[in-house]
């Protein structure tokens, strides 16, 4: 703490709890919508929750678990879907920090961070072209996916002399398709 002011972890630990009583709010709305509601995410955007733990470098708080449980559960208070969804983003961010640094620069230039779902289970098959791969494949979830600004999504690659490589991939939300599934009336 400097001269009266809280720290960031303070901060954002503060700003999730004014933010709950939100969430609750427009819970029911969220779940009759299938979607976090936009209220929320501007809310969330605003506070800069997203920013928990992206390197202080790209304009992050650069935290960590500590305070990214603290924050989770706060604002599981108001909603535990909403909770789910803006943790993932949080931790979503921290995975992209594993990307390399050029990557990380073009990602988190804009704003200090991005919304990413990740699907990250290998269902997708990646082929190497020049300048990185070309995914392809079918995921079965993707929570936040309808506020997303990339997508992270799991892949295979196959090498000359048979071996296999694992890695996560992202991708513009632009260059994805989201399928949805519709629900029987009542659900």
């Amino acid at each position: 703490m400097v001269h009266g002011m809280p720290d960031n972890a303070t901060l954002l630990i503060e700003r999730a709890r004014a933010l709950a009583p939100l969430l609750a709010e427009h819970a029911e709305a969220a779940e009759r919508l299938r979607r976090p509601h936009d209220a929320v995410m501007a809310a969330l955007e605003e506070a800069e929750i997203f920013k928990l733990m992206v390197p202080r470098k790209f304009g992050g708080f650069e935290l960590g678990l500590d305070t990214f449980l603290e924050v989770g559960l706060l604002l599981g208070e108001g909603d535990a879907s909403m909770a789910w969804v803006a943790t993932f983003y949080i931790e979503h961010c921290w995975m992209l920090c594993h990307f390399p640094q050029t990557f990380q620069e073009r990602v988190f230039r804009e704003r200090g961070y991005v919304r990413a779902p990740a699907a990250i289970a290998p269902t997708g098959a990646a082929t190497p072209v020049e300048g990185g791969y070309h995914l392809n494949g079918r995921w079965q979830w993707g929570s936040g996916a309808m506020h997303a600004d990339w997508v992270l999504g799991g892949g295979r690659v196959t090498h000359p002399a048979d071996r296999l490589d694992v890695p996560s991939f992202a991708t513009p939300r632009a260059e994805v398709t989201r399928l949805t599934t519709p629900v029987a009336p009542g659900h």
